[in-house]
């Protein structure tokens, strides 16, 4: 066996210089503080994200049930011989009898019908300070349904009023 000869006296490394198998208490920190940063960034964008997609759901599905709710009115109002109106709601009578009812509460309208045919309807329209009215004209009577849309800290906030309206025309219906 060859001795490999050693110098007496060679200085060793200090440790701290000495190369070390594994990362340090700070590096893993710095590591786990910069991941949970991300993380953190990543979530709330994707809170934010759903926040914005769910307002956009609820303003389409509101779009929607508005357009519904004018149509079946001037659909209603086509039919109709007679109208009134309350502070409660509206009352459409149809040529064959029916009655159409509109109502609000703060989260829908509900339209039903009673007599001859029956039905209900509800359309998801949240608003506020909802007032019906049935004016009669020259030219037939004027059915509406106004409200303010829901939307701020006061009724009008938003700066949104909305009108629903139909005519039932004194052509279409005879003479009054």
């Amino acid at each position: 066996m060859k001795r490999i000869p050693t110098r007496i006296g060679a200085p060793t490394p200090p440790r701290s210089i000495r190369r070390r198998a594994g990362y340090s208490l700070v590096e893993l920190m710095v590591v786990i503080s910069g991941t949970v940063a991300l993380i953190s960034v990543g979530a709330s964008t994707i809170v934010a994200v759903r926040r914005v997609a769910t307002t956009a759901h609820t303003a389409a599905e509101a779009g929607t049930a508005l357009s519904r709710l004018h149509r079946s009115l001037r659909e209603d109002a086509a039919d109709a011989v007679a109208a009134t109106a309350d502070e409660t709601g509206l009352t459409l009578t149809a040529a064959d009898g029916a009655a159409i009812r509109y109502e609000a509460d703060a989260a829908s309208v509900r339209r039903t019908v009673t007599g001859p045919r029956v039905g209900r309807d509800r359309y998801p329209v949240e608003g506020t300070g909802f007032t019906w009215t049935a004016e009669p004209g020259s030219d037939g009577v004027r059915a509406a349904i106004g409200y303010d849309r829901v939307g701020g800290s006061d009724a009008r906030s938003d700066g949104i009023a909305v009108e629903l309206a139909a005519w039932l025309s004194s052509d279409e219906r005879g003479a009054e």
